[in-house]
């Protein structure tokens, strides 16, 4: 008998996510309004534990049950040097709906899983468990409106870069996931305008991304290291 199928094993796993996962979002929300308000970094050194603890329930069985290998490539070795202890963009294409798993895979071989950030849309905050922890993990909620987002986007930008431990911001280029609806008017948009017609990708959205290297180049001292997946 498989074990990877068993019926009894799969109810335990979510079953223990579950519960661990309302768990670390009690001790959040206590730390959370008491610890922050003291020594905020001291609550992130916490919550960066506590994050790892319930995200890595997924970046395990990843690996275990749905046996998933994840290829890094470096164009020289100074990249494998500068990656570790600086923060770092992953810059993602969204045709699946488990990318975020490939990417928290990629940002936990640097050691930087517990603070892994992203942009979201603002409904995501209701969802309990991941949702939840993303509010005491400090992400960014947004509306899909530059307008309205772009002050947002600066804030927490320039937020991620007081983390003492360094962070690694998600960010799909696309803004949207895949679908054939979405990729004809993609198609109809670069058209319209000029612009290369991608057979496999949308258009990326580059204002937010400008912004958040520009703000990234403004505020930080340190490198800013870009990795595409």
């Amino acid at each position: 008998m498989n074990v990877k199928n068993n019926i009894f094993l799969h109810m335990f796993l979510g079953l223990n996510f579950f519960i661990s996962g309302l768990l670390i979002n009690v001790i959040q929300f206590i730390l959370y309004n008491t610890l922050a308000w003291f020594d905020k970094q001291c609550f992130r050194r916490i919550n960066f534990y506590l994050n790892y603890s319930m995200w890595s329930q997924i970046v395990a069985l990843a690996h275990w049950w749905s046996d998933t290998e994840l290829t890094i490539y470096y164009p020289d070795d100074n990249s494998v040097k500068f990656s570790a202890p600086n923060h770092m963009l992953c810059l993602m294409n969204h045709t699946f709906e488990i990318d975020w798993v490939m990417s928290w895979l990629a940002v936990d071989h640097y050691q930087k899983l517990g603070n892994a950030k992203s942009f979201v849309k603002r409904s995501l905050r209701f969802i309990p468990i991941m949702g939840w922890s993303w509010i005491f993990g400090e992400f960014a909620f947004l509306e899909r409106n530059l307008q309205k987002d772009s002050a947002n986007i600066v804030k927490a930008l320039k937020n991620f870069l007081q983390f003492q431990h360094p962070t690694s911001l998600l960010f799909f280029a696309e803004g949207t996931r895949f679908t054939e609806k979405k990729h004809e008017k993609s198609i109809q948009f670069a058209r319209e305008r000029g612009l290369p017609e991608l057979k496999y990708h949308l258009l990326p959205r580059p204002r937010g991304f400008n912004l958040s290297v520009q703000t990234f180049k403004e505020e930080s001292m340190y490198e800013l290291i870009i990795h595409c997946i």
